[in-house]
């Protein structure tokens, strides 16, 4: 084997071991609980509705902190909560609903499926989880105007 074949695997592993602890340094001074609404704005800016307060996503750790935000800071109640998870005829609906369930520790009685080949042309192994806050306006409201608060701080 040349000297040159692995070099970048190595690069790539001190790279990682680098931003991991710049990360860390960045983060071990700051009160994330002091951040929460700005980290909701910034997920909902990516994947939020702009007309009702609906978030899609196919990673369960963005589904996961999007919930604990709203739960641990707003003291959004579960029943306001509602997915539909959606997934073609080739995916077990059982097992999407078993996998959301988990991650977002919410009852079956909020969760449904929506099963369609057309509209959900998803490669996502446990489907696409779209989370509906009942009576969303005033969050959606909130959202918006956090956004455009973060907007206009940034354009100073």
């Amino acid at each position: 084997m040349s000297e040159l074949q692995g070099g970048s695997k190595e690069r790539s592993l001190r790279a990682w071991k680098q931003a991991k602890e710049y990360a860390s340094q960045i983060t071990s001074n700051i009160d994330i609980r002091k951040l929460f609404p700005l980290l909701l704005a910034s997920l909902y800016w990516a994947e939020g509705s702009k007309s009702a307060f609906v978030f899609t996503n196919t990673d369960a750790r963005m589904i996961k902190i999007f919930l604990m935000v709203l739960r641990d800071f707003f003291y959004i109640e579960e029943d306001r909560f509602q997915v539909l998870i959606r997934i073609n005829e080739s995916t077990s609906s059982r097992t999407c609903v078993a996998y959301w369930r988990d991650i977002t520790n919410l009852p079956l009685k909020n969760i449904k499926t929506n099963i369609n080949a057309k509209q959900n042309r998803t490669n996502a192994q446990h489907g696409i989880c779209r989370i509906t806050l009942k009576k969303g306006g005033n969050m959606l409201k909130l959202t918006q105007s956090l956004i455009s608060a973060m907007v206009s701080r940034t354009e100073k």
